[in-house]
């Protein structure tokens, strides 16, 4: 049992000084291109302290010094950091759907489809951008599918760096849909957005509105109904 004791006690002076040498930034821009001014915000952790800053108004986001900001006590960037790791390593996402989500969706194709079942759908990521990039057939011949860039003047860029590793980063413009190569970090990000409520200076939700939200799953019931 003594030993049992001790082996506890490391363990929690492990986890602790790991925690201690975290360092951990998530950050926002929104740039108004072709300009240089841009709105950034960004929360970032050293051990346990977090820290969140905003401005409205830079003139250089580029190269941004995440070394200031105020103390905020409501959030651990480590958990959302165990999320980001465990979204990233499933290929597959089982997403609960709301009577709203539901109602918003085409009921034939929502109740025939095979990935919708109690409620839930399961969205296969690899399945899904393989079918979708396969090439169209028509009367001209094979041409696989494109998806171009829309950028209309106003870009949002997110990332999310642990220990210097990269475990997240969206890069989308204000108005164009997500592409479905990026499908998957989009919607990360969407579930922390509406979990946790970051960003709320910056205003990103028109970036990640449920509209947006609605197309993918409509586009993926569409994609897959085969």
């Amino acid at each position: 049992m003594k030993n049992v004791i001790i082996i506890f006690v490391v363990f929690l002076w492990i986890s602790d000084l790991v925690a201690q040498n975290s360092d951990i930034v998530f950050s926002t821009r929104v740039s108004y291109l072709p300009s240089s001014v841009c709105r950034y915000e960004y929360y970032i952790q050293k051990g346990h302290k977090v820290k969140h800053k905003y401005d409205k108004e830079a003139n250089n986001c580029w190269d941004m010094k995440f070394n200031k900001g105020r103390k905020i006590d409501s959030i651990s960037l480590i958990t959302i950091s165990d999320f980001i790791s465990d979204m990233n390593s499933k290929d597959t996402f089982k997403i609960h759907l709301s009577e709203r989500i539901k109602d918003s969706l085409t009921d034939r194709i929502l109740i025939n489809s095979r990935y919708f079942k109690n409620d839930s759908l399961s969205l296969i990521f690899s399945n899904f951008e393989s079918e979708y990039y396969k090439p169209d057939s028509s009367m001209f011949g094979l041409f696989p599918r494109f998806e171009g860039i829309q950028i209309d003047g106003s870009w949002l860029s997110t990332t999310f760096v642990h220990n210097k590793d990269t475990l997240l980063s969206v890069h989308k413009s204000y108005s164009g849909y997500p592409r479905i190569l990026d499908c998957k970090e989009w919607l990360i990000l969407y579930f922390i957005y509406r979990k946790y409520m970051l960003f709320q200076d910056i205003q990103i939700t028109p970036y990640l509105s449920e509209e947006h939200y609605l197309y993918l799953l409509r586009l993926y019931l569409k994609t897959m109904k085969n």
